[in-house]
């Protein structure tokens, strides 16, 4: 009978698990996660936290741009070289019309190395490097404690969505016979620019970019615990000011807007 009173007056306290670490949830299949990126970046930043994959996104987008990359080298290179040959009209470079044809000829057979090597690595280097701005602004500024393996993870699935951009792209390119194809507000741009501060600033707004921004600002909030307002903002500002950087560098490195 004490007994049974002694165990009245001395209730078991609930146990209280941590919310980011999430018991109960079981790691989502890579076939949910590829919905998620679409469809729920929230659900996509709480599968991340569990099991990342992010090989899965790396090796698409990696493929996926590779090949886009092969397939459209020969307009790739026509517009690097106009806008070489623009350059040395500029400068008033002291050559032959036999010496800069050698450097052209150089530069296309480099390129056709490069190009489809630079299209499958190119999403991961810039997964790493946005990675750790992110690790920079969101954990050393603002106080939060998320691993880099998760926003690097994060970066790579969200990047599947400017890949979709390349891949509608691609054969536009190709039918058109011309890299400067954009899905966005640098269509009204004159034609045959390939430089300056407005041809940064709006090839960087391109739509399917600007998803992909919004998107990671969402899985953002599932990492660190935000509102997704708050999330998207922290992202957009640091993808603008990263665009903003790139548009003044352009500007200053060719005098202005360069119309053919």
């Amino acid at each position: 009978m004490e007994e049974m009173l002694q165990t009245s007056n001395n209730p078991v306290e609930p146990v209280i698990e941590p919310v980011n670490q999430l018991p109960s949830d079981p790691p989502s299949t890579i076939g949910q996660m590829l919905g998620y990126v679409f469809s729920d970046p929230m659900k996509l930043g709480n599968a991340i936290m569990i099991k990342s994959h992010w090989w899965v996104p790396f090796l698409i987008c990696g493929i996926l741009s590779g090949i886009s990359a092969f397939l459209t080298q020969d307009q790739v290179m026509a517009l690097s070289e106009k806008a070489m040959r623009d350059s040395f009209s500029k400068q008033n470079v002291q050559m032959t019309e036999d010496q800069i044809e050698t450097i052209v000829n150089a530069s296309k057979t480099a390129m056709k190395v490069i190009l489809p090597l630079q299209g499958f690595i190119g999403p991961m280097i810039m997964a790493l490097v946005g990675g750790l701005i992110f690790m920079f602004v969101c954990n050393l500024l603002m106080g939060g404690k998320v691993k880099f393996a998760h926003i690097f993870a994060g970066l790579m699935w969200v990047s599947l969505l400017f890949t979709a951009s390349t891949v509608i792209k691609t054969p536009l390119i190709i039918m058109q016979n011309s890299a400067m194809v954009a899905i966005g507000p640098a269509v009204l741009l004159p034609e045959g620019t390939t430089s300056g501060f407005m041809f940064v600033l709006l090839s960087g707004l391109d739509l399917f970019m600007v998803w992909q921004v919004l998107a990671f600002g969402v899985v953002l909030s599932a990492f660190y615990q935000w509102s997704k307002g708050k999330g998207m903002t922290v992202s957009v500002a640091i993808y603008m000011g990263f665009i903003l950087i790139a548009a003044a560098l352009s500007a200053m490195g060719s005098g202005g807007i360069k119309v053919g």
